[in-house]
């Protein structure tokens, strides 16, 4: 298996770790299974719970969370930042689908924004070229 550091997951592991990175940034603490299905998208509540434990097992194979248990209870952290797993994602998606040419990807992003949006962009571009 590759390092956790290299790992991109799949949409299920991704939904929820999406819920996990959501629940704690709400709770501020190790969170429940419960507490996932709480945070989950549509995706997650669609699913059985023991299918999204599945999804957690998978998760902590990937080292992408911890597990303590308490009692009978079970409470995981995450052990991957969003923000780190989000650079790691853009890195391979840039990689595998613009080749790493980021002008491409640039443009495409760019000829779908509103004219809001573009405004609010132009305002990053003038502020990183200070």
């Amino acid at each position: 298996m590759k390092p956790y550091e290299e790992i991109i997951l799949p949409e299920s592991e991704l939904e929820t770790m999406n819920a996990i990175w959501a629940a704690e940034e709400a709770l501020d603490r190790p969170i429940y299974t419960r507490d996932i299905m709480e945070y989950g998208t549509d995706y997650l509540l669609g699913l059985k719970m023991t299918t999204v434990l599945t999804l957690v097992s998978r998760l902590l194979y990937k080292q992408f969370i911890r597990i303590q248990k308490v009692g009978r209870s079970n409470f995981y952290t995450a052990t991957v930042k969003h923000a780190d797993y989000q650079k790691r994602a853009y890195r391979n998606f840039l990689e595998g689908t613009f080749r790493s040419d980021r002008r491409d990807l640039a443009a495409l992003l760019i000829a779908d924004l509103s004219g809001e949006e573009l405004a609010k962009a132009r305002e990053i571009v003038t502020a990183a070229e200070k």
